[in-house]
């Protein structure tokens, strides 16, 4: 097992931890785009959102806990990948507009860069 310290910020807090990064990974495997980010597994307060459109070869599922984004899973169309990664990144409260999540900013009411009501 690996140990890591926290080197000290300048403010004297010596319990500062690392709590992890949000990693995203986006791949185009012969002509298909596929994008993952965050935490995709669920988990018991988690809500998972699908979209499924099998002729224009599109999925995508969305992960939420608690009112954020914590996970994306984009097969065919990723380009609203970016906009999940600020919005996974962030922690925003997306709640409001859950139902509209999966259909991208425009639909959601948020644009890209614009603050969860």
């Amino acid at each position: 097992p690996h140990r890591f310290r926290v080197v000290m910020n300048g403010t004297g807090d010596t319990d500062a931890r690392y709590l992890g990064s949000v990693l995203a990974t986006r791949l185009k495997v012969t002509g298909v785009n596929l994008y993952s980010a965050g935490e995709f597994n669920g988990g018991e307060h988690c809500d998972d959102l699908v979209f499924r459109d099998p002729r224009r070869g599109v999925y995508k599922r969305l992960v939420m806990n608690q009112g954020r984004l914590t996970g994306a899973v984009l097969y065919g169309d990723t380009r609203d990948a970016n906009w999940y990664f600020d919005l996974l990144s962030s922690g925003r409260e997306v709640g409001a507009v859950r139902n509209r999540l999966l259909f991208g900013p425009a639909y959601a009411g948020l644009g890209a860069g614009a603050q969860a009501a």
